[in-house]
């Protein structure tokens, strides 16, 4: 039966593999290690209460996944946090 898993940092190298082997993706592994990095990692927007995303699993092999990266957002002059 499938599920779905909060994406933590643990599970980024198994996410990269995914990505990178998605139908029809050329890019490398190291690419979507790198975008995580940026989506998250060096990510001034991300706070530690922040969801980084979900992953939909059957028998822990990954079926979809869905991103969730904030970014800043200026509202009447003042940054708020939006997702992407």
């Amino acid at each position: 039966m499938a599920y779905i898993k909060e994406v933590s940092p643990d599970d980024y190298q198994t996410l990269a593999f995914f990505c990178a082997h998605f139908n029809n993706e050329t890019r490398s592994e190291t690419f979507w290690l790198n975008r995580y990095k940026l989506w998250w990692e060096e990510n001034p927007a991300l706070s530690p209460d922040f969801k980084r995303g979900w992953i939909i699993l059957e028998e822990n092999k990954i079926l979809g996944f869905l991103g969730s990266i904030p970014r800043y957002f200026m509202i009447g002059g003042k940054p708020e946090v939006s997702f992407n």
